[in-house]
């Protein structure tokens, strides 16, 4: 079936305007030069089938099929988290840190870890909630292969990230560990 082009000049689109048309079927040719894109802002609960591409910000909840995966499951490709920083453990490798943002970079101390020894610290983080999957791994300097990285104890504003040496001995290394925080809602 056509899409049958209807035109609301000067009106913001928004829940009365939208009630006030049928919208089956229905196209919004903003751009002259490409027919049928909508260009600006979506205040409200948009319902219903997008096709093609999302490009700015998405505030709040996507339900659903996202890039043909399955419900509620999101599909990215060469996704950037732009809010970074960078810290540095000044005292010893079980120093706490923080770091307010959502990825980042932690340069360890340069104190001995004996072999199998797990050292824990606190990064404190206030964009981490209960529902957060912290990523956590050896980024740079060091002997690679040899570290465990993880993220445990995620609560409010915190986690602990732990680290092992399984190199068959002490090592003195100020390694660089980078992460990412990820928001989750559980329903």
């Amino acid at each position: 079936m056509p899409f049958s082009y209807r035109k609301i000049s000067g009106r913001t689109l928004n829940r009365e305007v939208i009630n006030q048309v049928n919208m089956d079927n229905f196209m919004l040719p903003i751009s002259k030069t490409n027919p049928g894109h909508f260009t600006g802002n979506v205040t409200g609960n948009l319902t219903g089938n997008v096709t093609g591409n999302v490009t700015g910000n998405v505030t709040g909840n996507v339900d659903g099929i996202v890039g043909g995966t399955t419900p509620a499951a999101v599909t990215a490709t060469n996704v950037t988290i732009s809010s970074g920083g960078a810290v540095t453990q000044l005292t010893s490798k079980s120093t706490d840190v923080t770091l307010n943002k959502y990825s980042g970079q932690i340069t360890m101390h340069a104190e001995a870890l004996a072999n199998n020894a797990i050292v824990t610290f606190t990064l404190t983080n206030s964009v981490i909630t209960t529902g957060s999957c912290i990523f956590v791994n050896h980024a740079s300097v060091g002997t690679f292969g040899v570290y465990e990285v993880f993220a445990d104890n995620i609560a409010a504003g915190s986690c602990s990230i732990n680290v092992k040496n399984n190199h068959g001995g002490s090592l003195s290394e100020a390694i660089v560990l980078n992460f990412i925080v990820l928001g989750m809602t559980i329903a």
